[in-house]
């Protein structure tokens, strides 16, 4: 049985902030997931540790995006956008983190070269993940634009740094959209 490696957990600022040291990431509205793509089977975990892979039996594929075998940090969405799993309702996986590729721990390599390993080790086709895009030290502009688009808003992580998993620190913070509406359809 897989022990399951809890996810890094995000401090929570107040005002958004420019810094070259960072990057800035959309806040999803979505599960948050820790995913194992073995060889043969991807098992997905909740933030608490279950095994929500029956859940999530759209996602059963995953491993076969991967080039090597990789433990990955990231989020299931809805489609519509909404996080919460409705029948009909297509959903998708977003990686933002690889805690480990082909039996190596990487929580150690800076986040800008985890980045790099997690792009590299995802195939390109319609059925891949896609990383979550990012911009570099212009959290204001980033997080006008996220209230903008109505945005839950913007998370940022700092470049060199490490992956703590299950413990939070100042290296991931949260800058939240005071005005987000979640609409209802």
């Amino acid at each position: 049985m897989i022990q399951p490696i809890k996810p890094m957990l995000l401090d929570r600022i107040q005002l958004p902030f420019d810094n070259e040291g960072y990057i800035f990431e959309p806040k999803l509205d979505g599960w948050r997931v820790i995913a194992y793509l073995a060889g043969d089977k991807t098992v997905l975990y909740s933030r608490r540790g279950s095994d929500i892979s029956d859940t999530f039996v759209k996602l059963a594929h995953l491993h076969t995006c991967a080039d090597k075998p990789c433990i990955l940090d990231g989020e299931i969405v809805a489609d519509d956008g909404f996080w919460s799993v409705r029948k009909g309702v297509g959903i998708s996986y977003i990686p933002f983190d690889i805690l480990e590729i082909d039996g190596e721990n990487v929580t150690d390599m800076p986040l800008i070269e985890r980045k790099k390993l997690l792009r590299q080790n995802l195939f390109s086709n319609l059925y891949s993940p896609v990383p979550i895009p990012y911009i570099e030290a212009e959290g204001r502009k980033f997080f006008d634009l996220a209230v903008s688009k109505n945005l839950e808003g913007i998370i940022a992580k700092r470049k060199k740094g490490k992956y703590y998993a299950g413990k939070r620190t100042a290296e991931w913070v949260k800058i939240k959209n005071s005005k987000y509406i979640r609409e209802c359809k």
